[in-house]
């Protein structure tokens, strides 16, 4: 019995800690849009250009676009069109 308790905390804790990364991602994809800014810069009111993408190993992709004005440079971890 005691087995049977143990094994239904471990699954629960599972579950929440992919509940947990799931919603880093969502949140995570939110505040990308934001610094996104529609392509462009929140300093000048210049237009963001890709300028770099890089992978970090087991981290994923990481995606640099540099104000053509002022030069400032955001990170986003995917593709903004």
């Amino acid at each position: 019995m005691k087995n049977y308790f143990s094994s239904i905390i471990i699954i629960l804790v599972v579950f929440g800690f992919i509940g947990l990364g799931i919603a880093g991602g969502i949140a995570d994809g939110k505040a990308a849009k934001e610094r996104w800014n529609n392509g462009i810069c929140e300093l000048c009111g210049g237009a963001y250009q890709f300028s770099s993408a890089s992978h970090v190993h087991n981290g994923g992709d990481r995606f640099y676009y540099t104000c053509e004005d002022c030069g400032h440079t955001i990170i986003t971890y995917s593709l903004m069109k």
